[in-house]
């Protein structure tokens, strides 16, 4: 119920248009209604006084109501239509939205193919509810309480006896309901854990067929598969038996019926007009009951299927969030970052940085290096807040960084990491994506500061070549200076470098190299490095280990007291 309610809290914006369909559904309702009501009419006056006037305004009334039955269900149907569809696309934005406000850490957590799964499992269950069941159970039980109210008044003690053995159903029923329910939700489960799996077989393909273990990845999909077939085909089958024997309650009521009103109409306690409209009635009551049972327990198989995007988007932000009062720091006169006695822990008593103490000046250029876990990485999110200090602070000229907007310090940061993200889209939009509001003089200048103008024209198109996926028409060289491009026209303040050559070749990151010399100057600078080759021109390297720093100098003093220490540097990995 509480994600059923969660469900109709998305009608709300459209209320105007739920009005609109409960009234089309009781203009509905009433048609239907009136259809054996006119023919007990046309059974015990008409076709007794054999009275052809009235025949002719019978069947003009018929003609009506059937016109009033067609539009009525027509624009009934188109207004759910579009309640569906706006609807659906509400909670895709809803999903969208959240995604972009989730913190970091729930993105380290939780796989691509887990939120893509949103999208296309609950997504498609929350639209089957919009779509179906939810006007429908609505025109449903409008219907069926119509037409129990018009039985009962027609003969209470026959509408009786004839529901009685459908509610029978219900000694029995709940069983198979359940079993039909729980089936379901396995099912459900399996067919998140395929999606994912699907989704991870086809973005490691290259992966996959680098190492010849296509089999293997086939063979895991095909057992999931199979899990999820299994628990569809017990789901189906309880459902199968639950719709059996409701059907036969239903059967075994028509018999009642016709026996109990046969008697009724012998003892004149019954006009024949009347049991034949009963007749209608009850075939319509019984319709109506297995159908609203019908919507209800499908309904919950995708509530069930619900629950996880309920989940996700209730759930409780674990981004950073400023302070109430925030400002707008003149960034252009920059003085220093500090960091003042910094603990951060991902899991509580687990501290991957401890008491971490560092200023560095405007015009500085500080390298972090140290093995794999000890923190630097946290280091550079902190910056940017995308991560919030356990304890300590953050500063930029003395004022913490809570207090600062957050779009505002994001605005002033650039980024470059090991891996370039670049998208779908022409060279030029790619770099635009550092500042919107660029000419195409300032694309051409960033592109020739990053040593990328060259081989940008060579491309089929220049700067409007489109890219594949992820850049995978440039190689790592490219795709790199294409993100030192986008850093140009950014032009922050702050440059953040994580890793961001490791991944290049001798000539590759020598050119890189220099472009980052030009941009780096001016600026408060930190990199993740794990080559200490990378860092002659860093005016410190810090050493950080288990979370601490454990020394620090220029790059001459660090190879003097510490020789080649590349062994145990080298391995990068989150830390």
């Amino acid at each position: 119920m509480r994600i059923y309610l969660w469900c109709i809290s998305y009608l709300k914006r459209y209320i105007s248009h739920v009005i609109y369909y409960i009234i089309l559904s009781l203009l509905y309702t009433i048609g239907l209604i009136a259809i054996p009501k006119l023919i007990k009419i046309l059974a015990d006056e008409i076709l007794v006084n054999q009275d052809r006037t009235q025949f002719h305004i019978w069947i003009c009334i018929v003609g009506f109501v059937t016109m009033i039955l067609i539009l009525a269900n027509f624009s009934k149907n188109r207004v759910g239509t579009l309640l569906q569809e706006r609807v659906v696309w509400d909670i895709k934005m809803s999903i969208m939205s959240k995604v972009r406000r989730l913190g970091v850490p729930y993105f380290e957590s939780h796989s691509t193919g887990e939120i893509l799964a949103l999208f296309y499992v609950e997504v498609d269950a929350a639209s089957k509810i919009y779509q179906k069941y939810i006007p429908g159970t609505l025109q449903t039980l409008i219907l069926l309480m119509s037409t129990m109210f018009v039985m009962i008044s027609m003969n209470a003690k026959l509408a009786l006896a004839a529901m009685s053995c459908f509610f029978a159903y219900y000694l029995i029923g709940p069983y198979f309901e359940k079993k039909a329910a729980l089936n379901g939700r396995k099912s459900v489960v399996q067919k998140i854990a395929v999606e994912k799996q699907t989704y991870e077989s086809i973005s490691g393909i290259m992966e996959l067929r680098s190492v010849s273990q296509e089999q293997w990845s086939l063979q895991e999909l095909l057992v999931r598969l199979d899990e999820s077939h299994q628990s569809n085909f017990r789901a189906s089958l309880f459902a199968f038996l639950r719709g059996s024997i409701r059907w036969n309650t239903i059967i075994g009521g028509s018999i009642v019926v016709f026996i109990y009103g046969y008697y009724l109409v012998r003892w004149e306690q019954l006009s024949v007009g009347s049991f034949i409209a009963f007749t209608l009635l009850y075939f319509q009551v019984m319709k109506n009951l297995t159908d609203i049972v019908t919507l209800i327990t499908e309904q919950k198989m995708q509530l069930i299927q619900l629950e996880r995007l309920h989940q996700f988007l209730t759930q409780q932000l674990s981004t950073v969030e400023s302070d109430k009062k925030t400002i707008e720091l003149p960034l252009d006169v920059l003085g220093e970052l500090r960091f003042e006695n910094v603990t951060f822990e991902y899991i509580t008593g687990h501290s991957v940085l401890r008491n971490f103490n560092l200023n560095i000046r405007l015009g500085e250029k500080v390298a972090l290096i140290g093995p794999s876990g000890s923190g630097k990485t946290t280091v550079t999110k902190m910056i940017g807040r995308l991560i919030e200090p356990t304890s300590g602070q953050i500063s930029i000229n003395r004022v913490p960084l809570s207090q600062i907007s957050i779009s505002h310090l994001l605005e002033q940061i650039g980024y470059m990491f090991q891996e370039t993200y670049l998208y779908s889209i022409s060279v030029k939009e790619n770099i635009l994506f550092g500042n919107l509001n660029a000419s195409d003089e300032d694309i051409i200048k960033a592109a020739q500061a990053a040593y990328a103008h060259d081989f940008i024209l060579q491309l089929p198109d220049g700067y409007n070549t489109v890219l594949g996926d992820r850049g995978s028409k440039l190689s790592g060289g490219q795709k790199q200076r294409i993100a030192l491009a986008r850093m140009f026209i950014r032009n922050p303040k702050i440059v953040i470098l994580d890793e961001g050559t490791s991944s290049l070749d001798k000539i590759s990151e020598s050119i890189v190299q220099r472009a980052l010399n030009q941009l780096l100057h001016d600026r408060i600078t930190i990199a993740v490095a794990h080559r200490l080759s990378t860092l002659e021109s860093f005016d410190r390297i810090i050493y950080l280990k288990n979370g601490t720093i454990v020394d620090e100098g220029t790059y001459e003093e660090m190879m003097q007291r510490w020789g080649d220490i590349n062994e145990e540097v080298e391995g990068g990995g989150r830390g």
